[in-house]
């Protein structure tokens, strides 16, 4: 904004321009991330659920 000599609302306008592209991106990553690891799942270690989200987990 201040090297560009544009005002707050200029500086949003031509930032908007990228967001589709980047939206396209981080959609296509996410699919190529779901194929990896279907394809190879011992990638990540299992996560461990603690308190409440485990399945395990009862309430007294």
């Amino acid at each position: 904004m201040v090297r560009a000599d544009l005002s707050p609302a200029a500086a949003v306008s031509a930032a908007l321009v990228f967001v589709p592209g980047d939206v396209i991106k981080a959609v296509l990553c996410a699919l190529v991330a779901r194929g990896v690891h279907a394809a190879s799942p011992g990638l990540l270690p299992e996560r461990r659920w603690q308190g409440r989200r485990d399945p395990s987990y009862v309430s007294v």
